[in-house]
């Protein structure tokens, strides 16, 4: 699995707090983040941007991207990177608030026609930030199958 901005690595925690023992790959473009990260999980550590990512041999089952594909941090120029990160049949989830979500779905209906992926759902919004109001930064949660 890679985790695509992972940040402090929260995923890393979260997925290794169920019992989840992949293989998981952070990537981030902030040395500071990565520095935060490297004890939460991850088997290894990228410091790169997504528009970039140097792993032109990997074949991953699962791309997940939490409060990345927001603003000011990535937008959907990053989708053509991380599908062919994808093995064919592999998943790439996301997460986007409502507003952000209305600009990157064009182009993510555009790589749909185009057969790259298939959507398979989006959530309706909720919260992912612990004590906190699903009113205070709502996310879905979007789902795609690499053809």
């Amino acid at each position: 699995m890679l985790d695509a901005g992972c940040g402090t690595g929260r995923v890393g925690v979260e997925l290794r707090a169920t019992g989840w023992t992949g293989n998981l790959i952070g990537v981030d473009i902030s040395t500071g983040m990565l520095a935060r990260a490297a004890d939460r999980g991850y088997d290894r550590l990228i410091e790169a941007s997504l528009h970039a990512v140097p792993l032109d041999d990997a074949r991953i089952d699962v791309v997940i991207s939490t409060g990345v594909f927001t603003h000011g941090h990535v937008n959907h120029e990053a989708f053509p990177e991380l599908i062919p990160l994808e093995r064919p049949g592999g998943l790439i989830i996301i997460t986007s608030r409502d507003e952000v979500w209305e600009a990157l779905r064009p182009h993510a209906e555009a790589i749909e026609e185009q057969g790259v992926w298939t959507l398979l759902g989006r959530t309706g919004p909720q919260s992912f930030h612990p004590g906190r109001d699903v009113d205070d930064r709502p996310q879905s949660i979007v789902t795609w199958r690499v053809s």
